[in-house]
């Protein structure tokens, strides 16, 4: 069957869901193909074995024989050149290294700032990987200003080379944000949304909560509880009042922000951040790290600390949970700014980018 296309999508994101990434990946996927532009995303012939996987909205073509990082460096870049290199977009980190007419949008350069984060193979793989991929693209996209200072400094992009377009809250989150309540609270509660990772500081955050003392205030985590209760680093911080809860899907999630008093968002390193916009869409104030791209991401709609302080985290939970004055200023500011990150406004401005990069261009390809 023979299409006409100016874009082909980088569909190695639904061979497997990787966190907020793939989550980015779908919904952009989701609001191209709403738009009705001249596009199809190519990914492995394993995920249409199974075509009831596919998010909604989202079709797809099998190409090649392999899968993972194989298929995306062999299997998609030669379906490519033999169909009249449409331009591609990448939207998971990584690239074909030997195909030249792509966007790719590189999230951060997390792996190696944070490297106590990642398995030596992944660094080492990303090390590898990622510089190429950047050097094979026409545009670099990645999620803020601050990240766009470190691939800079990190890969020695040329600055003209990079821009910038922040990500979105997930159009399902808001559409359940709009419609639920606030429940009605038995006991307060502070929330976290965490991986547990090194750099979201987990340990300093659950130390800042023990310090806080807020009289009757419990803690709920929202992470895996097997790795949390497991991790020896946490040992001795997770008494009777700190509730773990594991495969939170999101009407739950928009449930615990609309009822949490306040959310803690210490992380050391973000590319973006989006837990603390989400929670700010939920009408939840924020304490967020005076570091990385948090500061340019939740604007004046945050009580910043500093994540090396724990006496500054627990101050700052302090005076969210006391001072209602406070509260509810950063309340009135997280609405504001939580809705600037729509995914109408990412695609609009991808699209740019990818009109600028020859997206108009069109080609005949054989699915």
């Amino acid at each position: 069957m023979g299409d006409t296309v100016n874009l082909v999508i980088n569909g190695r994101f639904l061979e497997k869901r990787l966190g907020g990434i793939g989550r980015y990946a779908i919904g952009v996927t989701q609001e191209l193909m709403r738009r009705g532009l001249a596009l199809w995303c190519a990914t492995s012939r394993a995920v249409m074995e199974e075509p009831a996987t596919l998010p909604e909205g989202v079709g797809a073509i099998g190409v090649g024989m392999n899968q993972g990082h194989i298929w995306e460096q062999w299997d998609l870049p030669r379906h490519l050149k033999q169909v009249g290199r449409p331009l591609l977009l990448n939207m998971m980190n990584t690239a074909p290294i030997t195909y030249g007419r792509q966007v790719t949008v590189i999230h951060d350069v997390a792996y190696l700032r944070c490297p106590r984060s990642f398995t030596s193979r992944f660094r080492w793989f990303y090390r590898y990987l990622i510089p190429r991929a950047a050097a094979a693209s026409l545009k670099v996209v990645t999620d803020s200003h601050f990240s766009k200072g470190e691939l800079v400094a990190a890969l020695g992009l040329e600055p003209s080379a990079i821009e910038v377009v922040y990500p979105f809250i997930s159009p399902s989150l808001l559409q359940l944000a709009a419609y639920t309540q606030e429940p009605v609270e038995e006991r307060p509660y502070a929330l976290i949304v965490s991986a547990l990772n090194p750099r979201k500081n987990l340990r300093r955050a659950l130390e800042a909560f023990a310090l806080a003392d807020v009289r009757d205030l419990r803690l709920v985590i929202v992470g895996e509880m097997k790795a949390v209760y497991g991790n020896p680093e946490l040992e001795g911080l997770l008494p009777s009042h700190i509730e773990i809860r594991s495969g939170v899907k999101d009407a739950e999630l928009v449930r615990l922000y609309k009822g949490a008093r306040v959310f803690i968002y210490p992380s050391l390193y973000e590319g973006f951040g989006l837990p603390p916009v989400e929670a700010m869409a939920c009408g939840c104030p924020v304490v967020a790290s005076r570091s990385a791209s948090l500061p340019e991401v939740c604007g004046h709609a945050a009580w910043y600390v500093d994540p090396l302080s724990v006496e500054d985290i627990a101050q700052g939970i302090r005076r969210i949970i006391e001072d209602d004055a406070v509260r509810a200023r950063l309340v009135e500011k997280g609405l504001a700014i939580s809705a600037r990150y729509r995914v109408e406004s990412t695609v609009d401005r991808l699209v740019a980018v990818l009109a600028r990069c020859g997206m108009d261009s069109l080609v005949q390809v054989t699915r």
